[in-house]
């Protein structure tokens, strides 16, 4: 059974000017150095930080510049100081992605052998609510958009004579088949309660709808 992570491993050049780096930066605690006695592949130093044993060691680091990174908690209103401590370090700081609203911001940089870090505001938790808030809303603005297209069907089937409650069954069920099919993605784990269509002029839970769509949605994920 895996109780936590044990320990985090970085290979750099420079071992003493890296160590220097976790202690300003991020106010890493050495705990263990191991000097020119080896007890593994190279010399060593051991960080306390933030509750995480960190491990540098000396060698060659083959790391290839892409997303893969290591990101620490900080305090949203230390978000600057951090910011101003990169750059007076004279650290790339790399552009941030683009994030939805809710789950906090991030400042990307690069230590001196080319290793990707993250200092983050945010929680799991408030990112897990972001996405799913995020979702919804998107949900949300395609369903509504396809019913308003339902909803031109419906007023042509009206002129033509020809509408009827099974008519507009059809035309919702066409309006989830393409959600679907086209957004599988967003559904997610999202109650279909969470999800409103617009059609005829009227906003529609989607689990008023025939037991063919509700069965459509929870074989989708919601």
């Amino acid at each position: 059974m895996i109780e936590g992570i044990s320990h985090v491993t970085y290979l750099v050049k420079d071992l003493e000017r890296s160590s220097g780096l976790l202690k300003t930066l991020l106010g890493a605690e050495e705990v263990y150095s191991s000097g020119d006695n080896i007890y593994s592949v190279s010399r060593e130093k051991f960080f306390r930080v933030g509750g995480l044993w960190l491990a540098l060691m000396e060698g060659e680091s083959e790391t290839q510049r892409n997303y893969e990174h290591l990101a620490f908690k900080i305090a949203p209103s230390e978000f600057k100081a951090y910011q101003s401590k990169i750059l007076s370090l004279g650290l790339e700081i790399k552009p941030p992605r683009s994030r939805v609203d809710g789950e906090g911001s991030s400042l990307y940089f690069y230590d001196y052998d080319g290793h990707l870090f993250e200092l983050h505001t945010g929680t799991l938790e408030e990112r897990l609510r972001a996405y799913a808030s995020s979702a919804v809303t998107t949900i949300r603005k395609t369903l509504v958009f396809r019913g308003t297209e339902a909803y031109h069907y419906t007023d042509y089937f009206k002129k033509q004579g020809v509408f009827s409650p099974e008519t507009e069954r059809y035309l919702l069920d066409q309006v989830a088949i393409e959600v679907i099919t086209l957004e599988p993605h967003l559904i997610g784990s999202l109650s279909i309660t969470q999800v409103e269509v617009s059609l005829t002029g009227e906003s529609l839970a989607v689990d008023l709808l025939t037991d063919k769509l509700k069965l459509m949605f929870m074989t989708a994920g919601g």
